[in-house]
């Protein structure tokens, strides 16, 4: 349930999801990615870390530029 809840907590009704480009390296095997626009054109990015270590993630986005965050451990 509270899983669910955060999930949805930035989705509002109507959001879409949309296609990614993933390029994971080995150590974040377990780190998994959706990305959905909003009906305000808002893009939305939603990880979950199952590893039991910190993930780097780098996302290159042609709009905003790069963006680089750690993601704890078992995380969402």
């Amino acid at each position: 349930f509270y899983m669910m809840a955060h999930f949805s907590k930035l989705l509002p009704r109507d959001s879409v999801r949309i296609g990614l480009q993933s390029l994971s390296q080995p150590d974040a095997r377990d780190v998994y990615v959706a990305a959905f626009v909003t009906p305000d054109n808002n893009v939305v990015l939603q990880l979950l870390n199952r590893l039991e270590e910190a993930a780097n993630v780098e996302i290159d986005d042609d709009i905003v530029g790069q963006i680089q965050y750690q993601l704890p451990p078992e995380s969402m």
